[in-house]
């Protein structure tokens, strides 16, 4: 995006809603108004559309909202198979990473095709994968992984063949981001 512009959701009128705030001149745009929690925003590399997680119609699904005309239009149908969550654009905004949880105690990270309109298992480790991010050429996918006492980065292919420990000690590593150069 053009770094002028910050998408974020806020609840400041009662329930959460995406607003984008403008650095220039300092000033919030409120760009959904529903009933239902939209949170999660994240910008496509264009700058001309930003995707988000919403619980409209009892469901957590994902949007694409277009910045010109605050029109958005619901990505894919429902994502199997349960709780979905913190949905990344690639850089060509053609693919969507995304948390799901399979039990309790596994979370998995899927892809999301949108012109085939289907979804590949990604990361099928063991324990609670969160934060995916694309590799700035979108054929990797960094994660964190929370499995045997310990919080640890990875990197894995998309293929799932090869997959890389990044981080290996007793702290917390989290809530990652790959730049897009």
């Amino acid at each position: 995006h053009n770094g002028k512009e910050i998408a974020f959701s806020s609840n400041q009128n009662g329930n959460y809603e995406i607003f984008i705030h403008n650095l220039e001149n300092d000033t919030n745009k409120q760009m959904t108004d529903n009933s239902s929690e939209d949170r999660r925003p994240n910008w496509a590399a264009t700058g001309k559309s930003i995707l988000y997680q919403s619980n409209q119609y009892g469901v957590v699904a994902f949007y694409a909202l277009q910045i010109a005309t605050k029109e958005s239009l619901r990505v894919g149908t429902r994502f199997p198979p349960s709780t979905n969550s913190r949905p990344v654009f690639s850089s060509k905004a053609q693919k969507i990473l995304y948390e799901t949880g399979f039990s309790k105690d596994h979370i998995g990270i899927m892809m999301y095709d949108i012109e085939s309109n289907t979804s590949i298992q990604v990361v099928d480790k063991n324990g609670t994968n969160l934060w995916p991010a694309w590799s700035p050429d979108d054929i990797q996918v960094a994660f964190t992984s929370i499995s045997n006492g310990q919080t640890d980065i990875y990197i894995i292919s998309l293929d799932g063949k090869s997959i890389y420990r990044l981080t290996n000690n007793k702290a917390i590593e989290s809530e990652l981001d790959w730049i897009l150069e």
